[in-house]
């Protein structure tokens, strides 16, 4: 289900690229902007979710492993960084 919400929030994204390269004829810019104002939503929840593994250093730690990090590289002014560039994410969403 979390890859559905994925799918569904790059959706606008994916029609807008569409539409530029002239793949759908009938699209007009209000359909595209009102699908695009009502799935900004979905795109607060990819960000909510990745902030939940920036909860504390050792959950952040884990997640970094995963993506193939070695561990004695992972340092905590990262987990601050990483939650810097989340929240203005956030805020430009």
């Amino acid at each position: 289900p979390l890859a559905l919400i994925d799918l569904v929030a790059i959706l606008p994204t994916i029609i807008k690229l569409s539409t530029f390269l002239g793949l759908f004829v009938g699209s007009t810019a209000a359909t595209s902007s009102i699908m695009g104002g009502a799935l900004i939503n979905l795109r607060l929840l990819r960000i909510l979710r990745l902030q939940r593994v920036l909860t504390d250093y050792e959950t952040f730690q884990k997640f970094e492993m995963a993506l193939g990090q070695d561990p004695s590289n992972i340092k905590p002014y990262q987990l601050q960084l990483a939650r810097v560039v989340i929240s203005i994410f956030t805020l430009l969403s």
